[in-house]
């Protein structure tokens, strides 16, 4: 009897036959996924026969379905998620691909065509006995299984299942057993734990049949994360799930409220390219530079909550303050609490540049205070630990970069691709570390500099703000890919390292590419990231990629039996 959920699926030797001689509805289909680029078909192809060769190896010739997650990439948007901001979100081509089959036992086993990540298996168990899931994954054994093996992929892998049972508790997940195959680089900004998630949870919803929403799925993904111990948001997922080919995703995301969000598309022009520059750097968690980078955080989650309180004290109508729900609602428009720039100035001006920990607790009544200083904070030791806040850089990073993120689909979608990399280059200098010489760089935000932006009447979006997430390395990239001719460029995703974007004509991508090139394989750039030797010219190239922009997270065909 063909377990359910498997029966329109194939044979791994009739999908291995398939996979190595595309037939007219596999070249559809590959066409429908990824474009007409027949480069980006014979990797794909490449990735899933390495799947399926791996599944036939170790589990015999059974009937499997194949799943398929992209990366993403974020060109507009940073850090704002978590402030009501919108988010200029593409997928990216590389990706995470699962051959999935039914278990013969009542646990799972998976395993891994990247030979450096084990098989695992474990018994699929009971679902969660609460419904609480933060509750859940604080449990003393959960903590001390994921403590135990740090950053196994394994964790994610089970924090999908827990999550997914939990959303149907009424229906007993199957046992199940795959592989899993991707060519996203780890560390690189490009969401590759996001996209073995959501592969997971995608395999996992189609099998069982469960019909979870895109709000469960993105939930689910992210929830799985939270399991393994990473606290991320809820973009990289929504990037995946509402991600759509050749197209430009603008869309705020609140984890509370995803049902609400409306996602706007936008075709991305035929004659624009996005290159992928992966850094050869990975995020370090210890040093001074993540001590400044989690300052700097701190005063960005009670940002929204100084700023309620100095519109109170300052006369502002109840109702108007009651109204604010995220930085990206201080931005000036006729229909929000703010009106004109001016009193927005206004209203920044009244907010120190810097304070002391202590001047903070007694000036503002803080209702997040001790959870934002536990979370981004409790862990540096006292020695270390900052106790003067920059609050007005990322006060005003985050109101900026709100309104740039608003503006940026519109210039793509009106031709205005110059003003489109110019929002992309001032937002990177709201991160920016050092100046094209190596120099510590520094926006002027005192009080001079606020009043000269005043009296100028400019634009708040104008304005980077200091939010401080980037480092020397994304910081060269981003000079080199602007000396190249790039219309704008910018870190993606939470920063400290990954990959740079940069947005340049089609017709320039050569040009860009050489120049990037240049600096990735020299010795400078060596000595910014610590390699021992600079990288090859072909390591340097490989480093450097055309984003094309694949259908969202799904299942590769269910319609070729």
């Amino acid at each position: 009897m063909t377990p359910i959920g498997f029966d329109k699926a194939l044979k791994a030797s009739q999908w291995l036959t398939l996979l190595k001689a595309p037939s007219g509805p596999l070249r559809r289909i590959l066409r429908e996924n990824y474009g007409n680029d027949t480069d980006i078909h014979r990797e794909r192809l490449q990735l899933f026969h390495s799947a399926v060769q791996t599944y036939l190896e170790q589990y015999g010739d059974e009937l499997v379905r194949l799943f398929r997650s992209p990366g993403r990439i974020n060109l507009r948007g940073m850090h704002v998620d978590t402030h009501g901001g919108c988010l200029n979100l593409m997928t990216h081509h590389r990706e995470v691909v699962l051959a999935i089959g039914t278990s013969s036992s009542e646990s799972c086993f998976f395993s891994n065509i990247d030979p450096s990540l084990e098989p695992v298996e474990w018994d699929i168990g009971s679902p969660p006995q609460t419904l609480d899931w933060n509750r859940f994954i604080n449990e003393p054994a959960v903590i001390a299984a994921v403590r135990a093996q740090p950053g196994h992929w394994k964790h994610y892998l089970q924090g999908c299942l827990q999550r997914v049972q939990q959303f149907r508790p009424e229906q007993r997940i199957m046992a199940i057993q795959g592989v899993f195959g991707g060519d996203l680089p780890q560390g690189a900004a490009l969401s590759s734990s996001a996209a073995l998630c959501m592969v997971f949870i995608t395999a996992l919803d189609a099998v069982n049949e469960l019909g979870l929403t895109f709000s469960e799925r993105i939930l689910a993904a992210r929830d799985a994360e939270w399991y393994a111990g990473a606290r991320v948001g809820v973009s990289d997922q929504g990037a995946m799930v509402l991600g759509r080919r050749n197209k430009l995703v603008s869309v705020a995301l609140d984890a509370a409220r995803l049902d609400d969000a409306v996602p706007r598309y936008v075709d991305f022009p035929d004659d624009l390219a996005v290159l992928v520059i992966h850094s050869h750097t990975q995020r370090s968690l210890s040093g001074r530079h993540a001590i400044d980078y989690a300052r700097n955080r701190f005063a960005y989650s009670i940002a929204l909550d100084v700023v309620r309180q100095m519109m109170s004290e300052r006369g502002w109508p109840s109702t108007q303050v009651a109204s604010l729900c995220g930085l990206a609602d201080l931005a000036p428009r006729s229909n929000g609490p703010i009106h004109d720039g001016n009193a927005l100035y206004e209203l920044l001006l009244a907010i120190a540049e810097t304070m002391t920990i202590d001047d903070l607790r007694e000036r503002y009544r803080l209702p997040t205070f001790e959870l934002a200083w536990e979370q981004y904070l409790g862990s540096i030791p006292d020695g270390e630990c900052p106790w003067t806040i920059q609050l007005r850089g990322p006060l005003i990073f985050g109101i900026a970069e709100s309104e740039r993120a608003r503006l940026f689909p519109k210039a793509i979608e009106q031709g205005q691709y110059k003003e489109a990399g110019r929002l992309m280059t001032v937002g990177h200098d709201g991160d920016r570390r050092v100046n094209s010489h190596g120099e510590p760089f520094h926006v002027d935000l005192s009080d001079a500099a606020i009043k000269k932006l005043r009296a100028k009447g400019a634009p708040i979006h104008d304005c980077p703000g200091a939010y401080g997430a980037s480092s020397p390395a994304l910081d060269r990239l981003v000079d080199a890919a602007l000396d190249g001719g790039a219309l704008g460029a910018s870190l993606t995703g939470a920063g400290i390292a990954g990959s740079v974007l940069a947005l340049c004509h089609a017709e320039r991508i050569n040009t860009v590419t050489q120049n990037v090139e240049q600096l990735l394989s020299s010795p400078e750039y060596a000595a910014i990231v610590g390699l021992d030797r600079p990288l090859d010219l072909q390591s340097a190239r490989r480093s450097i990629v055309v984003n094309q922009a694949p259908a969202g997270a799904g299942e590769f065909s269910d319609c070729l039996s």
